[in-house]
């Protein structure tokens, strides 16, 4: 009965530290509210985790080969990617991916977004349907105001919309949205010249549509879905500044922005702005093309305490089990 009670107080000790002990890399599945970038950094090129309070980085996923061109997460924490010529499914525990779907309309892709049960993938030519249990490829739309497309998202009412750009006597945004079952496409009106070379979108909890833009602009845009109104979305020195690039754009758990920037001389930056507003930090250091936050409301974390606790019961039980009856 001792070597068995030893046994499992080892078990138990391992399983304690893995929970309690704060820096012990320990793979976990992805939670609402959590901050994930494609690019490259100090932790590797790929899908990378950020820690929203610390900033720190976990590789979950390497580009290798065949490097990941977009990605897409839904608030169960499935995570889902494109590559030049395929969509695959990252497991968020172990880096594996598993194609979903390859060939075909798949050429090239820009974006994508997981949305009403199935996966939408933005080409430079039309928006494919990619059904997850099967991969089948169905086109939604193609044409239209698809030109010279620069990033796909949902919007605050649920409907599909892509951002491209127009030529109008200069380069500017075109927003429109989607249908998914007919293909029909609406324009948002909005001033084009307003931000002459977007980068990203994103969506604010207001319901404004977030552009961030690549150009001289360096700035970050709110369009109202409605009027088409632009107005600057963040007073953030680090984003308007003329030493920076804008990349992309999303919104916290929080509300803030998070907008990763190429900064001229470096090192690139993942900054967190305030919404209409002048505060802003660094989050953390690296060259990233797309941030994302997993959709949801945040759980709120356990303490190391409770953690610790909660494995000393674990292991109580256990032995209790395991032990020979008298």
């Amino acid at each position: 009965m001792g070597v068995m009670r030893m046994r499992f107080t080892r078990i138990a000790c391992v399983l304690i530290c893995a929970l309690a002990l704060p820096g012990l890399a320990v793979a976990t599945p992805l939670v609402p509210g959590e901050i994930l970038v494609l690019g490259s950094s100090a932790a590797g090129d790929g899908i990378i985790r950020v820690d929203p309070g610390s900033g720190d980085q976990t590789l979950l996923a390497s580009s290798g080969t065949a490097a990941f061109t977009d990605f897409a997460v839904t608030g169960d924490g499935d995570l889902f990617a494109t590559t030049a010529d395929a969509v695959v499914q990252v497991d968020p525990m172990t880096g594996v991916r598993t194609t979903i779907s390859s060939g075909g309309s798949i050429v090239d892709p820009i974006g994508i977004v997981a949305h009403a049960g199935a996966l939408f993938v933005l080409t430079a030519t039309e928006i494919v349907r990619v059904d997850v249990g099967t991969g089948v490829q169905t086109s939604v739309s193609s044409g239209g105001f698809i030109g010279d497309p620069r990033d796909l998202g949902v919007d605050a009412s649920g409907d599909l919309i892509a951002l491209d750009t127009v030529f109008l006597g200069g380069r500017g945004l075109e927003l429109f949205t989607i249908d998914i079952l007919t293909g029909d496409q609406t324009l948002i009106p909005a001033l084009a010249a307003s931000l002459p070379d977007p980068s990203g979108l994103g969506v604010a909890d207001s319901g404004e549509l977030l552009v961030s833009d690549f150009s001289q602009a360096q700035t970050v845009g709110a369009v109202d879905p409605i009027t088409g109104n632009v107005l600057p979305a963040t007073q953030s020195a680090l984003v308007i500044s003329t030493d920076t690039l804008v990349l992309d754009v999303a919104v916290d758990a929080d509300g803030r922005l998070l907008i990763p920037v190429l900064v001229v001389g470096g090192p690139d930056l993942l900054v967190r702005a305030q919404a209409g507003g002048p505060g802003t930090e660094i989050l953390t250091e690296g060259l990233f093309r797309e941030v994302e936050v997993v959709p949801g409301s945040p759980v709120p974390e356990p303490t190391a305490a409770f953690l610790f606790g909660a494995g000393l019961l674990v292991a109580r039980g256990a032995v209790r089990r395991r032990a020979p009856v008298r």
